[in-house]
């Protein structure tokens, strides 16, 4: 599923930096399956967007993940250095 994310985002979003991280240890009743993901995104395609337009970018690209697999998740979305 995180190599799922990782494709569906740079299909979509040009990034300088992408990592997706499986937090789901880190959680109670943790199955051995991933529930929670953490996603940090560096983007050109972030410039003069505001945070929740950033989110929304970034929802888009995974709408068929997040439709099929519901993992929750953190996003940071930063601006390249």
């Amino acid at each position: 599923m995180i190599e799922d994310i990782k494709t569906k985002i740079n299909d979509t979003i040009t990034t300088s930096f992408l990592d997706v991280i499986d937090e789901s240890p880190n959680h109670s009743n943790y199955s051995g399956q991933i529930s929670h993901v953490k996603i940090i995104i560096a983007s050109d395609d972030f410039v003069e967007k505001k945070l929740l337009q950033r989110h929304q970018l970034v929802y888009q690209a995974m709408i068929f993940n997040l439709r099929h697999h519901a993992p929750k998740g953190d996003s940071e979305l930063f601006l390249p250095d």
